[in-house]
């Protein structure tokens, strides 16, 4: 799972505070992720979107602001 931390770490660090990012992954790593994002405190709003065959395959959240607003 090194690749989508680095990727949400990334995000995190380039976005400015209440910039979206939404990240593609397999079904199998919707809960994980959206875990991850809320352990690291840096988002809000973090959604798990369905594909067209109903699997969790795109996880979206909101970064939050200096004091986590």
């Amino acid at each position: 799972m090194e690749l989508p931390t680095a990727a949400a770490a990334s995000a995190a660090r380039l976005l400015v505070p209440g910039g979206y990012f939404v990240m593609e992954h397999a079904e199998v790593q919707a809960g994980w992720i959206a875990g991850m994002m809320q352990r690291t405190g840096a988002w809000r709003e973090i959604t798990t979107h369905l594909d067209l065959n109903g699997k969790e395959r795109a996880t979206s959240a909101v970064l939050a602001g200096p004091h986590h607003e």
